[in-house]
This record gives structure tokens, sequence and C-alpha cells, in this order.
């Protein structure tokens, strides 16, 4: 039996799939089962995907079109091995990922999840112009900005597969997007979490990928915004927070993302105060009381930032 197995759902991707698939057989670390889910693409995704001929691709069709979060599930229930990988299919993993990855968990078993930073590229330019996505690296650090914003980069992850079979968690089969931040939050409470900081995946800025098609459609976008204040209640509630309408609101208010209204000062000053009632009320439920003041201080800082509150250092 493989010891891990990739699980990489397709749909409509005929112009990079070859890329992806290939980035995934050329790994150093060679025992994997690489499981495709082609989700009824109208393309030559397919046929592309069946041209390789090596027996560690399982290509599983879908027999009717749904969301990405259900064929990901489809791929974790079919999952065999002792990790799994996840993988989009328009994205370059980096030859030493699973090397990187496999080796970290054999060295640190108190760990779940493992993501790692990303290098950005547009798929006209895929020499120039990267820019590494850093993320937090510790488990308090991830955790407590997923009260604001996702931390793991679903191309980058890697998990135990026990771990999610006891919790007994996938991805919400009803959300058109942002179902990978979702099923991050929805494990706080039962996983460690770290990323490896150095880039071991390229992650290519689709203009036709489901993010982006999600931020560029006005309806969809506003779909986007309320699955985002769900998921921001629901992170708040894995804290121990149950706040009121009223106070979430203000919390989505000032932490959204840049297509959101711009909040103004008052409601800025009126979101620190909510914040550092926050502060003073963590029980320590999940992370260390001056993890968690750090990471909102922190929060606040990049906030005011970005709002053009305070000027940037430099």
């Amino acid at each position: 039996m493989a010891r891990i197995s990739v699980i990489m759902p397709v749909y409509n991707c005929e112009a990079y799939v070859s890329e992806a698939i290939e980035s995934i057989l050329g790994q150093k670390y060679k025992d994997f089962e690489f499981i495709i889910l082609d989700d009824c693409s109208g393309d030559n995704s397919v046929k592309i995907i069946e041209s390789y001929r090596d027996n560690r691709i399982v290509l599983h069709p879908n027999e009717e079109k749904s969301y990405l979060s259900k064929t990901r599930n489809l791929g974790m229930l079919l999952a065999k091995g002792e990790f799994m990988a996840f993988m989009d299919s328009d994205d370059i993993a980096l030859p030493n990922r699973f090397e990187k990855q496999i080796e970290y968990m054999e060295h640190h078993k108190e760990c779940s999840v493992v993501g790692s930073f990303v290098k950005s590229f547009t798929s006209s330019d895929k020499t120039s112009n990267r820019t590494i996505w850093n993320f937090p690296v510790s488990d308090e650090e991830i955790k407590v900005r997923f009260l604001y914003a996702n931390s793991i980069l679903n191309p980058t992850a890697f998990l135990r597969t026990s771990v999610i079979r006891d919790c007994k968690i996938l991805n919400d089969e009803n959300l058109e997007t942002c179902e990978d931040y979702d099923f991050w939050v929805n494990l706080i409470p039962y996983a460690d979490y770290h990323n490896i900081s150095e880039p071991l995946l390229l992650y290519r800025i689709n203009p036709q990928g489901m993010t982006q098609n999600s931020k560029s459609n006005y309806a969809s976008l506003l779909r986007r915004q309320e699955i985002i204040k769900k998921i921001h209640g629901k992170a708040l509630e894995n804290f121990g927070f149950l706040l009121t309408k009223s106070q979430l609101n203000l919390y989505n208010s000032v932490i959204g993302e840049g297509d959101w209204p711009r909040p103004d000062m008052d409601t800025f000053m009126s979101f620190k105060e909510l914040i550092n009632f926050l502060i003073e009320q963590y029980n320590g439920k999940l992370i260390s009381p001056s993890a968690f003041k750090s990471g909102m201080e922190k929060m606040i800082l990049n906030i005011s930032r970005r709002l053009g509150f305070i000027q940037n250092e430099g």
C-alpha cells in the first residue's frame, strides 16, 4: 500500500493539467498513489490524464457535475495512504515537496497538517516576477490567524489520514467557494498545524480559477462574503467566543477582503475595542494567552496599515 494518497480534482484544465501531473510524478519521494478526480470536464482533460501510463495514477470520473468540495471529499474517502497530499490541477509541486513534508511529519509526531510557503506566478510568465507567499509557521500562529484569514494554502496541504478518519470532518459540500478555509477552521480543535518556511509549490494566479471568478463576479462576491462571515463566526466559537449578532457584524465589517466596503475610523476604533475585549476574555482554550494576544495585535496592526490609518514603516 502506498504511503501517500495524492488527491487532485480536475475540471476543464487541459491547458495546465499536464504540468501538475508531471510535477507529482517527478517527486523525489516515489511511494504514493495519485487519485485524480475529473468533475465532468468538457475539454480534453480526461484524454490528457489517460495518456500517462503510470500505475500510480487512479482516475476517477464523477458521474455528475458537483462542487469542488464534494469532489475532494470523494478523494479523501478513497485515500488508502498513511498521509494525504492535496494538489490543484493548475499548480506545480516542486520536486522535493513530498520528501520535505514526510520528513517533517516523521520528526514531529504531534503535527496533523503541514503546508508550506509558495511562489506565485502567472500563466503568461512562469520564470520571472515570482513572489514568495509567506504564511504563519507554528501551530499557535496558524490557529490565531484562522480568526481572520486562511493560513494553510490547500495545494500545499499534507495531512495524517488517521486524524481525518478519527474526527470524521470533511469539506462542506454545500459551499461553492472557501470550502478549504472552512475545512481548516472546522479541524482546529482536532489538529496541530505547521507550515514549512520555504516554497514547495508554484502557485498559479489563474484568472479562470474558481477563487478568482468568485471575486470578479459581483453576485459570487456577495455569496463569498457571507460564507467568510460564517467561517469567522465558527473560528471564534472554536476559541470559546460566542459573539452577538452586532459584534459579529462589527468584526466582519473590518476584517474583510479588499473588495469589501472600507470602514471609517469610528468603526475601526470600535473594532479595536472589541478585539481588546476578546484578548481580556480569552481563556487559553486552544493556544496560550500570550500567543492569542500577539496574534490579535498583529492583526490590528496589519489592518491599520491596509486601511491607511497608519503608515507603513520604511
